[in-house]
């Protein structure tokens, strides 16, 4: 236990023994005060689990080539060509899979839940000719943000980042469809 977690202990040891034995001396009942401590125990309790976030509970794969994402999860609903130069590779592509509701970028499976915003990012510096990036926020732990390039061209990264953010718009006006 960190020291955080220990002082968060100690202090809600203290507030427990202080309502015990105010309940106590206040109470004669046995079973009233069994369960007045039960309230303040099971919050402790489920105050002192670890959150779990989304990315954790569906474990979702990586590839390293096209033809793996594609003998996995079959013929994409959508390509999006991001990089030509690359175009057989999985950096060079983006599969969007409607069914399954998923964009596999970078050779990294996200599941449509878990994408938060979608950007372009200019890596050039005063000093260097970058390239544009596709940046994907995600909701996962283990992966905050997947970059895509796109090459030197604005427009064409503007329209790869138009493309996949129409994709993913159109996967959850699917699921509300769905739903309803």
């Amino acid at each position: 236990m960190d020291k955080t977690n220990s002082h968060r202990f100690r202090d809600v040891a203290v507030v427990i023994t202080a309502l015990v034995l105010v309940l106590l001396i206040m109470l004669s009942d046995l079973t009233v005060l069994l369960g007045f401590l039960l309230i303040p125990c099971a919050y402790i309790y489920l105050k002192m689990q670890p959150e779990q976030k989304s990315g954790k509970a569906i474990a979702v794969p990586s590839f390293g080539t096209v033809e793996a994402m594609v003998a996995f999860y079959g013929q994409p609903d959508g390509a999006i060509l991001a990089d030509a130069t690359r175009a057989n590779e999985p950096c060079g592509v983006i599969f969007c899979y409607f069914g399954p509701r998923l964009v596999v970028a970078d050779g990294i499976a996200i599941l449509e839940r878990d994408i938060e915003e979608i950007t372009l990012e200019n890596t050039a510096t005063p000093y260097t000719n970058g390239q544009f990036q596709v940046v994907i926020a995600t909701r996962l732990a283990d992966r905050p943000t997947v970059k895509v390039n796109c090459g030197r061209d604005a427009s064409f990264a503007a329209d790869v980042v138009g493309e996949l953010y129409m994709a993913v718009r159109h996967m959850r006006q699917r699921k509300d469809k769905s739903n309803s």
